[in-house]
């Protein structure tokens, strides 16, 4: 499941993925190109989203109580945007 456009949660059998979309440079003259690097690995995706929320949280300087809540408002905004974008596709 794709979450905005820089974060996806995948599972296999054993665990829930968190992954990042990093930007790769190509090497003499080839394009630059995307790759999924994993951040954590969880056992439910309950768990693989709040560590989204932390991340972003953290990531966010948390100058002050505010700032953290704006970011964390942020981030399950573009979760439940993903979880719609999901549901509408199944149907």
């Amino acid at each position: 499941m794709l979450i905005g456009k820089d974060f996806r949660i995948t599972s296999d059998s054993l665990n829930v993925t968190l992954e990042r979309r990093k930007r790769v440079k190509g090497k003499d003259g080839e394009p630059a190109h995307d790759r999924w690097q994993v951040h954590g690995f969880y056992s439910t995706p309950e768990r693989a989203l709040n560590a989204l929320v932390d991340l972003m949280v953290m990531e966010s300087g948390m100058t002050d109580l505010k700032t953290v809540i704006k970011e964390i408002n942020s981030v399950k905004n573009m979760i439940n945007t993903a979880l719609l974008k999901e549901h509408k596709e199944e149907e």
